[in-house]
Parts: structure tokens; sequence; C-alpha cells
């Protein structure tokens, strides 16, 4: 999925920015980040000293002994300063009542009786009765400055419960109310990071992702429920995701459920406006991806993330299936095609998720080999659509880079290849690989790397088809261990037989198990003669 700058923010998440070094307000329903602004006007500001009064930074008086230079030409603080404290007071507040239109709220002066800019706190009897031109400057005030503005408020919040139906875990959101369903996806985003895998559905109906929950027809019921003297959170409406490789579920819909519209690139939502020419076999590339997507995992020797199904003391991954990059499309447009080492997004931080140091990367020895070994391996697959996936072995455990595997050890099937094709669709596959003769390690590890091949693309030769172009990848990654395997040699074996021979001759075997030796020694000569030559 791609990730967009968040257009909607809520009241909770505008008050957090609450101080000088963090400052944002909202204005006529839109969001300001006031810092950088807020530093300029301190900066124009050429008070030295703070007024020591109780009353501190406001309503100084003659019996304040402490004079900034602005204070002894007759002012509390400078206009830069007055007005930046003013705003720093209600930083992470809402300001819609300074403001008519877009200009302040006047008044007239009480004293005076003329009409200047309303102050929240008022003007003290050492300020001047009209502000000065910082107040409403010549050029673009900063309400007006898109450079400050974030985003939009809300008017009104609402609550969403979310379902996961495979783990059974559920989450409560408060998104914006004019946020569409994909913007509600990316709240839901830190709590499972395998969005593009799962369909998302209301009373049993796939919802559309570029409209409003309103528009979705899920209900906010909080209305209703304070009309009758119910509590508002009695019941909250909720989502159902469901993992699209579930064969119970219904056959996928086309690429865009809402309708005959294009998909935009890297995200499951629709647009009304139709794709460019040039760009029309790229999205459809992107888009394809949210409902044709392979997921699988090496099983024996097991992965990191999977060793709790078989009941190891480790982590829980639920979607040890999907460690795939966080996407084709994460993986392609935003990390340039580059993948964790176990299938965890690139621009995670490392250690990552499945990487030694990481959630799940415990480094316990799951398999003990022998070098030069054939080894029995098990891949699940939850679908299958072509491609062919490798093992890889990175002697240096803690070297977590994908170079360790290029350059280190790429196992042979039986046959010789290297390369396994699956094409009996999902399902689970035994694929015996031989370990390298001269390998030996006390941790090692092993990587599972699934190239799928079911998107379509420019192949090498300029056509195009599936299996061509940029595919999604699955990663898994297993911690062994290959000791050397050690067999006697020719040499070793003769010496052998010559000393049994010598200890025969010099000890002096009873008469029983002489003929019994010898009776041995005839049998085994005719069997010798009647064994045939080839097997």
């Amino acid at each position: 999925m791609r990730y967009t700058k968040r257009q909607w923010y809520t009241p909770a998440e505008i008050a957090i920015h609450n101080t000088s070094k963090d400052c944002w307000v909202s204005l006529n329903g839109t969001v300001y980040d006031l810092t950088s602004w807020l530093e300029n006007q301190f900066r124009v500001c050429k008070c030295t000293k703070e007024c020591s009064c109780k009353v501190k930074n406001w309503f100084c008086n003659d019996s304040c002994v402490e004079y900034c230079p602005c204070f002894k030409q007759g002012y509390l603080y400078c206009d830069a300063k007055r007005l930046a404290m003013s705003i720093l007071a209600y930083a992470g507040k809402d300001l819609s009542h300074w403001f008519k239109g877009e200009d302040w709220v006047h008044y007239t002066h009480p004293i005076v009786g003329s009409k200047t800019t309303h102050m929240i706190h008022g003007h003290g009897s050492q300020q001047p009765v009209v502000p000065s031109t910082l107040w409403r400057p010549i050029e673009k005030p900063w309400w007006l400055n898109e450079k400050y503005m974030v985003g939009k408020a809300t008017a009104r919040t609402r609550p969403i419960r979310i379902t996961n139906t495979i783990t059974g875990s559920t989450v409560t959101l408060e998104v914006c109310s004019e946020e569409t369903l994909y913007e509600v996806m990316m709240r839901y985003f830190p709590h499972n990071r395998h969005l593009s895998s799962y369909t998302w559905r209301y009373l049993g109906k796939p919802l559309c992702y570029n409209k409003t929950l309103a528009e979705n027809n899920i209900p906010d019921e909080r209305d209703r429920f304070s009309d009758v003297a119910l509590a508002e959170n009695i019941h909250i409406p909720a989502i159902l995701i469901y993992y699209d490789d579930d064969l119970t579920e219904d056959p996928p819909v086309p690429y865009c459920p809402c309708g005959d519209h294009t998909c935009v690139l890297g995200l499951q939502q629709c647009t009304k406006q139709k794709a460019p020419m040039g760009l029309s076999s790229l999205l459809l590339f992107a888009c394809g991806v949210v409902y044709v997507q392979a997921h699988g995992m090496l099983m024996d020797p097991p992965n990191r993330g999977s060793l709790f199904r078989l009941g190891y003391n480790s982590p829980q991954d639920y979607d040890d299936t999907a460690a795939n990059c966080g996407g084709l499309a994460r993986q392609h447009v935003l990390n340039g095609g580059k993948c964790g080492i176990c299938g965890d997004p690139y621009d995670e931080p490392q250690p990552r998720a499945h990487e030694l140091g990481g959630i799940y990367g415990i480094g316990y020895i799951v398999a003990n080999y022998k070098a030069g070994q054939l080894i029995s391996t098990n891949v699940k697959l939850s679908a299958s659509h072509y491609g062919f996936w490798e093992l890889r072995i990175c002697p240096h455990p803690y070297e977590q880079e994908q170079s360790c595997f290029d350059n280190g050890y790429l196992l042979e099937l039986e046959h010789g290849a290297t390369k396994y094709y699956p094409r009996r669709g999902a399902g689970s596959y035994n694929v015996t690989y031989r370990l390298p003769a001269k390998l030996t390690c006390k941790h090692c590890v092993l990587q599972w790397l699934y190239t799928a091949g079911n998107n379509w693309g420019v192949c090498a030769d300029g056509t195009t088809g599936l299996e061509c172009g940029k595919q999604e990848h699955f990663y898994s990654c297993s911690d062994i261990s290959i000791e050397a395997n050690v067999t006697p040699s020719t040499e070793a074996i003769h010496q052998k037989e010559m000393n049994f021979q010598e200890a025969t001759k010099t000890t002096k075997l009873p008469s029983s198990s002489q003929s019994a030796l010898q009776r041995y020694s005839v049998t085994s000569r005719r069997h010798q003669r009647n064994s045939p030559q080839n097997f």
C-alpha cells in the first residue's frame, strides 16, 4: 500500500502539539503548524529580559523593576513577542473565535473608543490602541500562507471497530467522519502491516476504499442512542477484514470494487480520473496485486516467524505467510525493489522484525545437518501463482545483508538445478536439496526466497506476459547448523583390516570359533560368486 500524507486530524491529534517547539493550531477547519513561525517571531523581538511579576508575561505595571527595552518605550513586550505569546497560550487549540472570515475580530476599545484588534488576553494599559502591521502584515499573513497548513480539522469524529477474522483481534479507532476507508486503513496500519492481503467487509459486503464510512452505509448511531438516554458507546459498528486467500471467501471482485474506474498506484482505492495510456499497464500491475497475491513460508526447517506453530516458546507472528517486503508497491515503488533479508519492509529500522535481534529473530537453532547431506524441506503455499523459489545460506548470521546470501551458498536440487517451480497450486511441497560439501557452521541462516510470477509485465525480449516485469517476493529465514561429515578413507579401512588379521594370527581361537569362522568364510565366498554384479 502507498503511504500518503494525512489529510484529516482529530482534536486529540492537534492537542498534543502544544509547546513552543511543536505548536499546532486549528483555524476555520484548517490545521496549521506554527512552530517555525513562532521561532521567527521570538527572533524579531529584541527583549533581553522577562518580567518577574507574579502574572508573568502579561499584565505588568509600573511596579515591575525589570524592564526590557520594549517596556521602557511603553510596551509590555514588542508586538512580535506579544503576538507569539498569545498564540502559544492557545497551542493545540482552535482559534476560530479570534477571526471573522479571513481577518481578526475587532472590537471598540473601552477607553479610547476606537476600533482595534481583539486580543484574547486583553490589552494592558501600556499597550498601544492600534496594533502594528505585524498583526495584519502587508505580505501574506500566516493564516493564509499554505506553507504552514498541514491538513484539515474534522468537524466530527466517530469510533469504528476493526476485527481481524483470522486472529480474532479487535481494535477500536477514533477516526474523522470525512475520511475515506483508505485513510481509515492507514490509521489501522500500525496494528496490521499486511493490509493489502485483506478484504474489508461490513455486514458481508465488500467496502469501497474511496468512500467514507457513511457512504459505505456504516452508520454512526450515537445521536440516536443519546436521544433515548443510552450511552454513546453502547454499540460501535464493526468492520471485518478477511484474508484474501481464505478458500471460504467469495471469488475476488475486479481490481476496483467501486465500479468502472482506474486504480491509484499502490492503493486499494478508486478514482474517477481515467489513467493516461502510458500508465495503464503500470496501474494494472499495481492494482492487480490486491487480489492475486501468493502467500507461503518455509516450514521445514521452520522459519523464525512460524516457530510458535510447532510448539516452540517464541513470539507469535500470525502473518507469517506474508513476509512479502511490505507488498509489491512498497517494495518496488517506495524502496526501489529492496527488501529485508527475511521479508520485512526495507525501510523499517534494523534490526527488522524477523532479523536477529528483532521481535522474532531469537536465533534458535531448529535443525542440525552434516556437510554434503541431502535434506528434506517443506514449503507451504496458501496460494500458488507460478514463479519459483531458491534456498541460500549465509554462514555469518549477524551479517544481515542480502549480499551475504548472494555471495554465499546457493543450494542445488537433487538433479542439479537451483530453482524449484511449484505448479500444483496451493498446498504442501516436499523438496530435497543437497548441502554444500565444504560448508560447516555452528550457526548459519537458511533463506527461502519465493519470486512469484502472477503479475503481467514486460519481458526481456520486449514482449509482455505473465512472470515478466516486477514481481512480488516472499522470504523466510531459518537458523541451522552444519557439521563436518567425516567418512573413513580407503587407507584407513585397509589398515583396520590389516590390524585385525595381525590380531587373529597372534590370538588362538577356540576350536568351535575356528570352525564357525571357516564356515562363514566359505559361505561368504559362495555368496559373492552367486550375487549379481549390477544392482
